[in-house]
């Protein structure tokens, strides 16, 4: 059997305080793109995720980038 493979493209929300409200947010942006394209993951199912952050310099002066 072929993999299925689904991919989910989002933009992480502005960071907010404190951090939980953030993840919060990054989650229902997460659902929402789940919902809109009728994508299902199992539990047996094997994700990869890549993350691509858009700084501009000053930004990535003042951010921890690992902990994004």
């Amino acid at each position: 059997m072929a993999k299925r493979r689904f991919t989910l493209t989002i933009n992480l929300p502005k960071y907010v305080t404190p951090r939980n409200k953030w993840r919060k947010l990054i989650h229902e942006e997460v659902i929402t793109a789940q919902r809109l394209r009728d994508v299902r993951y199992t539990r047996s199912d094997k994700l990869e995720i890549k993350v691509l952050l858009n700084l501009s310099n000053s930004q990535s002066m003042h951010h921890d980038i690992d902990n994004r």
